[in-house]
């Protein structure tokens, strides 16, 4: 079960904050973890490895070579670019 709730002492951080807060009950324990500023965020940029390793996490079948294209984006065109990206992608279902 789910229950969303506003916590009004986090809620006073926002704007120059953006704060969540989750607590995982279980039989016997309850855990709670706070961020006030989620990796991402222009205060807390991600680093290109971890940014690496989320997208290979969440891609574990695409080839990571096909991220080279984004340290030249400026010697691409948009369609070029896209085609690259794309017959990656589509080499997946075959």
């Amino acid at each position: 079960k789910v229950f969303v709730e506003l916590d009004e002492n986090i809620e006073r951080l926002y704007p120059l904050k953006r704060p969540s807060k989750v607590t995982v009950k279980t039989k016997n324990e309850s855990y709670t973890c706070r961020i006030d500023l989620p990796v991402g965020e222009p205060e807390n940029p991600i680093d290109n490895q971890n940014l690496i390793k989320k997208f290979h996490d969440i891609n574990p079948k695409v080839d990571l070579h096909v991220l080279d294209v984004i340290n030249e984006l400026e010697s691409y065109n948009m369609s070029e670019l896209m085609n690259i990206l794309s017959n990656e992608f589509t080499n997946l279902n075959e």
